[in-house]
């Protein structure tokens, strides 16, 4: 007698993941300090793990209800924020996968709504007039705020010739905003407050920003005090060492200037010396042995000058190859000029 042999099996179908959209959570909008949760759910098999992170890859703030820790991810079905603040405003992403492929995920943008607040860089502005000068406020408010400038009259202020309004948005959702005003060419008119003012459906703030005038900084250079006594020297076919002597003029305006030597006024014209006609006297001695000259003019004042005249150089230092001269001129008490071995 025949038997029959009866062989039983399981087939085991593999779904990939798919998410469920009705039962996950769509945008979620909380107020700051308040308790947000976002849920996903997937379907496959086997049942499909869902992992949350952040979609500008930021840390997740996960608490206990004690403290709180950052995390890269979390696992689980429903992210829990308890006390949401504005850096946890941006998009999420719950990636759902039970290695079957291919993984998929549902991305979850969270929106905090908040008072908005302004930051003032500089709230007193100094400058001079005929200049332009740009005013800055920065405001953060979620809903997205609306911004504007007013005058010291409550005037509101729109870009024209005279000034130019722009604003730049960034952080998720466009909550932090740059504010600027410029003011082209100021003037008198334009001194004093300027308000700029930023409100949304949670609130409104301003803040206000003074103008003063500042004079442009002025240099004063100061009178030029000779410190040095010029001289010229005459090239002459004379062997003489000694450079042409011209005094310091002790006054602005030009004087009589007379010459001696000694006790006698002079000098006599012609050779030995040679003076000059133009506004600085200069007395030249071509030859001779020596003496003392002084200088006078109406002012009373007068200076002396010593010539020493130094012998041949085969005479004075034998043995030596050169001489070195120095003429010291000084308006307050002669110096001798003398020879270096």
């Amino acid at each position: 007698m025949g038997g029959k042999i009866f062989q039983m099996g399981f087939l085991e179908v593999l779904r990939p993941p798919e998410i469920d959209d009705n039962e996950s959570s769509g945008d979620v909008v909380a107020t700051e300090g308040e308790r947000a949760t976002l849920k996903c759910v997937a379907n496959g098999h086997p049942k499909p793990s869902i992992t949350w992170v952040r979609e500008n890859s930021a840390n997740i703030m996960v608490t206990d209800g004690r403290t709180t820790t950052p995390r890269e991810s979390w696992q689980g079905e429903e992210l829990d924020l308890p006390n949401v603040s504005r850096d946890d405003m941006g998009a999420y992403l719950c990636i759902a996968q039970n290695k079957v492929p291919p993984q998929v995920s549902k991305r979850i943008l969270l929106l905090v709504h908040f008072h908005p607040i302004i930051h003032v860089p500089n709230q007193l502005i100094g400058a001079p007039y005929g200049i332009d000068v740009t005013l800055e406020c920065k405001v953060e408010a979620s809903p997205k705020p609306v911004t504007f400038w007013q005058n010291s009259a409550g005037e509101m202020l729109m870009s024209s010739t005279r000034y130019n309004v722009s604003e730049t948005h960034s952080k998720p959702g466009g909550y932090s905003v740059h504010m600027r005003l410029t003011i082209r060419n100021l003037t008198v008119a334009d001194v004093g407050p300027y308000t700029c003012v930023a409100k949304n459906s949670i609130g409104e703030v301003d803040s206000t920003i003074k103008i003063y005038y500042v004079p442009l900084p002025t240099t004063t250079v100061p009178p030029r005090m000779p410190s040095y006594i010029e001289t010229n020297r005459v090239e002459e076919e004379s062997p003489s060492p000694f450079p042409p002597i011209q005094p310091l003029p002790t006054q602005d305006h030009a004087g009589e200037v007379m010459w001696m030597e000694g006790d006698q006024t002079g000098p006599p014209p012609g050779p030995p010396y040679l003076t000059s006609k133009e506004e600085n006297s200069i007395l030249t001695r071509m030859e001779g042995n020596g003496g003392s000259s002084s200088s006078s003019s109406s002012s009373s004042s007068s200076s002396s000058i010593f010539i020493f005249s130094a012998a041949p150089p085969s005479v004075c230092l034998p043995g030596f190859g050169f001489l070195s001269f120095f003429l010291v001129v000084s308006i307050f008490f002669p110096v001798p000029l003398f020879c270096l071995p």
